[in-house]
């Protein structure tokens, strides 16, 4: 066993592994009332070797608490990341070295400190899907997918006629053919087929 810290950390913690990196997890501290910011460790080698140490202030201007909502990781590259927070759409080519916006394709109206933005990598190359709900109501706004990379993206009717709420505990989640989309109301489940 290998401990990460001399004494028990403050705050509450989420992890991510990347699946395509064997050893390699993420751990992101959550902002509380007296810390405004998220900072995201990047591990390797099961925890043996901090890689790097970074600020969400440094790549988000979400005006409050920066919380890292969804990280997802590319099978083709595994030094290619996703990281979403309030508002922010970021993807880094150097495994968490350095960041790019990838949201400017997302209408003005959604770009803003009041939606939440998760994404979901499908396992085949390039292509994601974009949550964008509400916050706090967290209700789903819009929902758009990418198969090339944020190049494109294209906008999905599917919740169009559904009132449902997408949040942290309510997972999206592809699995084998299928997006599978868990909600305040039902769990549905899309064939990837359906996204041309």
């Amino acid at each position: 066993m290998v401990s990460l810290w001399g004494a028990r950390p403050e705050g509450s913690y989420k992890m991510f592994w990347n699946p395509y990196r064997p050893g390699e997890f993420w751990l992101t501290r959550h902002c509380n009332t007296y810390y405004w910011d998220s900072s995201v460790d990047i591990y390797r080698d099961y925890g043996r070797m901090l890689y790097k140490t970074f600020s969400m202030s440094e790549i988000s201007d979400y005006e409050y608490c920066k919380n890292v909502k969804s990280l997802v990781f590319d099978a083709g590259d595994p030094d290619h990341v996703i990281i979403t927070d309030y508002s922010l759409i970021a993807e880094s080519f150097d495994g968490g070295i350095s960041w790019n916006r990838a949201d400017s394709l997302l209408p003005d109206s959604l770009r803003t400190s009041d939606m939440v933005v998760f994404a979901d990598y499908t396992g085949k190359a390039g292509f994601y899907f974009v949550f964008v709900v509400d916050f706090p109501d967290e209700r789903v706004q819009e929902f758009y997918y990418t198969k090339d990379y944020f190049r494109t993206l294209i906008r999905h009717s599917f919740f169009d006629t559904l009132n449902v709420k997408v949040n942290s505990n309510h997972r999206v989640k592809t699995y084998g053919d299928y997006l599978f989309v868990g909600t305040d109301q039902n769990i549905y489940q899309i064939p990837l087929s359906e996204f041309k």
